[in-house]
């Protein structure tokens, strides 16, 4: 359950689908539906994504695991204010709460997740005229709406991460094991999250940790491991069909697996997190993901 709890959080702190670990916004999204036509979870994924779920033989939500019959995709709000109000009121009460809201935007809209979330805090009171703490579809269709249709018309870049006030760069990273982190190490880590470039695992290994340790906790979850992967060595959403085969499976399926199956060998302290040296020995997880990922996918 910790597990779970955790790639939850994960993928919804970055607004990013669950399955390929882009951000929501980048391809139509879908979530899934039951027997009877209504919301299994309040989850949504790529529906590309969802579509080679399916093909794989899965039927249960990547992120909670509640069972699924099919898949729908999210209305435009712009163009279909109706079905995308419908499409985001997951218990389908006939309001939407802040959640409902701030989950269905982060899959529709354009926009830093982050500004998503300041908006529907401190605007709500706007759009919840009647102060019920949730918003029916004349609300929406009278507040929400416009102000969607006004304020989030493109997207807008990521902001970059807390700075010390002093020296303009973030706080001193402390995953490196030999004492505090130069200032080099610091501004390079810096410099790579924010221009998105990758430190190279193979030659840089201590710098890939320190880029995806975005605490600066000094360890990585399994979450934490899969979410860097996928991005690190691109990951296709479909990985290439077995020979004789004809479905397509999601290559994030295959990544999960190969982690599930070799984690416990290099979680030494069986804590559910790996640390810089238990990732950076000799044939440690490290050596290993590279091999297996390359072998696999490339």
């Amino acid at each position: 359950m910790l597990e779970v709890r955790q790639f939850r959080c994960l993928t919804m702190e970055h607004a990013e689908c669950s399955l390929c670990f882009d951000p929501l916004i980048d391809s139509p999204c879908g979530f899934l539906l039951n027997r009877s036509g209504g919301r299994t979870c309040r989850h949504y994924c790529h529906m590309v994504c969802l579509d080679g779920l399916q093909a794989a033989g899965h039927d249960t939500c990547p992120l909670c695991h509640n069972p699924f019959s099919r898949i729908s995709v999210v209305p435009d709000p712009r163009s279909d204010p109706d079905g995308f109000f419908a499409a985001i009121d997951v218990d389908a009460s006939g309001t939407l709460d802040p959640p409902e809201v701030c989950d269905g935007l982060k899959a529709t809209v354009e926009l830093d997740h982050r500004r998503v979330e300041t908006d529907i805090e401190s605007l709500w009171p706007r759009w919840d005229t009647n102060n019920d703490q949730s918003i029916c579809l004349q609300e929406f269709k009278m507040g929400l709406l416009p102000y969607i249709l006004q304020h989030y018309p493109g997207a807008t870049p990521s902001a970059p991460p807390a700075t010390d006030g002093a020296t303009g760069i973030a706080p001193p990273l402390s995953v490196f094991s030999a004492g505090p982190a130069s200032p080099a190490q610091v501004i390079d880590i810096v410099e790579a999250r924010l221009n998105g470039a990758i430190p190279d695992i193979s030659s840089r290994p201590r710098d890939w940790f320190a880029y995806w340790d975005a605490d600066d906790g000094g360890s990585l979850c399994k979450a934490e491991v899969l979410r860097a992967v996928v991005k690190t060595f691109n990951i296709p959403r479909a990985s290439p069909t077995a020979a004789g085969g004809s479905q397509q499976h999601c290559g994030h399926i295959h990544v999960t697996d190969v982690l599930h199956n070799i984690w416990a060998i290099f979680d030494h302290d069986n804590n559910g997190e790996i640390d810089i040296d238990e990732f950076t020995s000799q044939d440690g997880l490290c050596d290993t993901l590279g091999a297996t990922i390359m072998y696999v996918f490339v």
